[in-house]
């Protein structure tokens, strides 16, 4: 566990393992929460739409075969009866 020092401005230096680690560079953003129960502060990579895309293309999908008729779908699911 790396300990960072808070400046008088209020910031902190984030590691050079972790900024690499996380591929952070200049204007990197990162969402900080924090808990009232622990006391603790937890940051996270804010994703660009491309690391966004490119992380969820690799979760496993479902085969839901495409609608091809509009009607006959409607009326099998119109009372929520989706089998």
């Amino acid at each position: 566990m790396d300990e960072v020092t808070l400046t008088s401005k209020g910031q902190v230096t984030i590691p050079v393992k972790v900024r690499r680690a996380l591929g952070l560079g200049t204007s990197s953003r990162l969402k900080v929460t924090f808990d009232t129960e622990t006391q603790s502060l937890t940051m996270s990579k804010v994703l660009s739409p491309r690391e966004l895309v490119a992380r969820t293309s690799q979760l496993p999908r479902k085969d839901i075969p495409p609608v091809t008729d509009v009607d006959a779908y409607y009326q099998e699911h119109r009372h929520g009866d989706v089998k």
